[in-house]
């Protein structure tokens, strides 16, 4: 009972100091109030009797005006609790804000820093004895990376047109098809069903790159099926095993630097009977960094760009081409230039006014990085005819829609050949 009392008691003291003048005062009357209300109940305090014999002599209307001033008080004093209570409240859900603010840029801030710990992880010097890179002047081959930061640009319908265009030129060139999204993407836009079937029996994916030590003669030509429609072309199938590769040998880098996985691709197709064997190797890959896309641009020559020309896209090309140059010297891959890809054309094959000030944006981007003459002057159009209607078939098998690719083959060769 003392205990509760002592408590009530605490509380109002703590109250009391923290009020302002006013409202103190308010505080005294309403306990003066509350006296005299207990002291006239009970009669118990001393000189009570004077007081009321008082109050009671004096004039109906004073009575009157005292008690009003009572029961304002108390009232006011009333009014300024909950109005503090309410503070009280508006402060915590302030505070509540805050604190979801501060847990989001937290949040934040931890990603940023995987982010800079993954750029950092691809940045280590190599603990390793490294693969050789066959210099390009000591080969006919060509290994292209077609890579954006972003998706929906179209990089894997570029990738399977430009490697069918060149497959069907003439001379026809040999191209192999690499898809390292383990979406696979590519795999089911240019492989027919039966074959990825016949594959997935035998595990025989291009995961098996990253599982494989060292390089085993004629791998490659198991693992590789025909592109549908275009006999001088092969792919390298990707599925979900890719993605369980990929992190689990992410994973083992981040703990053991001698479990260095960059140059898996390199130490399979830099040999001799690939460059026998293809022109060109193309690796497909998603808008996002993982080991296989790693190894693709330390086995490449080059790095093809597409994207389009609204704003996230333009915004994701100097990103990308920032990343690359993170890489550091074991990264071999040059900015072959970027493409313009599912774009409105005139009718001289060039950009429409409503795109040309995109365009000239993107181009002067690119010159600030110091990528100059990287933007291909050749666009691919915005067109029905650019997506292969059956499935597995891309569209420039048919040689009507040839056409909406052809200016863009050209200026590729041009440069990747230069």
């Amino acid at each position: 009972m003392f205990s509760f009392a002592f408590r009530i008691l605490a509380g109002m003291e703590r109250r009391f100091r923290s009020a302002n003048w006013p409202l103190r005062i308010c505080y005294v009357l309403l306990a003066i109030l509350v006296i005299a209300v207990v002291g006239y109940a009970t009669q118990v305090i001393p000189g009570f009797d004077k007081i009321k014999e008082l109050f009671g002599r004096a004039p109906a209307e004073v009575q009157i005006i005292v008690l009003l001033s009572v029961l304002l008080i108390a009232i006011a004093a009333a009014v300024n609790s909950l109005r503090q209570t309410q503070q009280v409240e508006d402060l915590n859900a302030k505070l509540a804000i805050a604190e979801a603010d501060r847990d989001q840029l937290q949040t934040r801030w931890d990603r940023l820093q995987i982010v800079s710990s993954h750029f950092e992880l691809w940045k280590r010097s190599c603990q390793i004895a490294i693969p050789p890179f066959v210099p390009a002047n000591q080969r006919k081959t060509r290994f292209i990376t077609v890579l954006n930061l972003k998706g929906g640009v179209g990089k894997t319908t570029l990738t399977a047109n430009l490697a069918a265009c060149l497959s069907l030129a003439s001379p026809p060139k040999r191209v192999l098809l690499v898809d390292v999204d383990f979406q696979g993407t590519l795999s089911d836009a240019t492989v027919d069903k039966a074959l990825i079937l016949s594959k997935k029996a035998h595990d025989a994916f291009v995961h098996q790159l990253l599982l494989e030590p060292d390089p085993k003669s004629g791998l490659i030509d198991q693992l590789a099926v025909p592109m549908n429609h275009v006999p001088s072309a092969k792919v390298l199938i990707a599925r979900e095993q890719l993605d369980n590769e990929d992190y689990r040998s992410q994973a083992k880098y981040y703990v053991d630097e001698k479990a260095d996985p960059r140059f898996q691709f390199r130490k399979h197709l830099h040999q001799n009977e690939i460059f026998a064997s293809y022109d060109y190797v193309f690796f497909d890959c998603p808008p996002r960094i993982t080991v296989s896309v790693v190894n693709s641009l330390f086995c490449s020559d080059f790095v093809l760009i597409p994207t389009r020309l609204d704003k996230g896209s333009i915004e994701s090309v100097p990103r990308t081409v920032n990343w690359l140059k993170v890489l550091g010297p074991n990264c071999p891959a040059v900015l072959l230039g970027v493409v313009v890809n599912q774009v409105s054309l005139n009718n001289q094959g060039k950009v429409t006014k409503a795109d040309l000030q995109s365009y000239e944006y993107l181009r002067a981007s690119l010159e600030a990085l110091g990528e100059k003459d990287r933007l291909f002057k050749a666009c691919v159009q915005s067109s029905t005819r650019a997506v292969g209607t059956d499935h597995g078939v891309v569209a420039s098998v048919d040689p009507k829609n040839q056409p909406l690719f052809h200016p863009m083959v050209v200026e590729f060769v041009r440069r990747a050949l230069k």
